[in-house]
């Protein structure tokens, strides 16, 4: 059991931990190029303008599978079409979460790192990351998280 007065230390403690986590996480959602805006129009502006390393969260309807990238870390491949037409090729690493059951012309919702290109963009990172350099990705897909 407790000595009296040790429950209040570990409240205490408890409160501490509770706060500077808050306070960690306040500060790295906070931080320039972490902000997300949901929908088309952020890769819509970002592929004019030639941006990359923009987080962006987008839903699309599934257009191609891709075989598997087997170089260096192994990614599952597919390219959405936004409700805008631009397709955009997302690039899943399976190696960090599980692969996708998709099939073609459904749709999913992805969050991730848009990088541009000539058509359209990648969006990759849509795990969690483990150093904790950018915001977690993932795709939702029929009900279900992948991250």
């Amino acid at each position: 059991m407790f000595k009296k007065g040790s429950h209040a230390g570990l409240v205490a403690s408890i409160i501490v931990g509770i706060s500077a986590a808050l306070m960690l996480g306040w500060a790295w959602q906070s931080t320039p190029g972490y902000k997300i805006e949901p929908g088309f129009k952020t890769v819509e502006n970002a592929f004019i303008n030639r941006q990359t390393n923009l987080m962006a969260e987008v839903t699309g309807r599934v257009v191609r599978i891709i075989s598997d990238d087997k170089k260096g870390a192994r990614h599952q491949r597919f390219v959405i079409q936004l409700a805008n037409g631009q397709k955009i090729l997302v690039a899943h690493n399976i190696g960090y979460a599980d692969r996708i059951p998709v099939s073609l012309y459904e749709p999913v919702t992805v969050r991730g790192q848009y990088s541009w290109s000539e058509t359209g963009g990648l969006i990759h990172w849509t795990h969690h990351d483990v150093s904790l350099n950018r915001r977690h990705g993932w795709i939702d897909h029929e009900g279900h998280r992948y991250e």
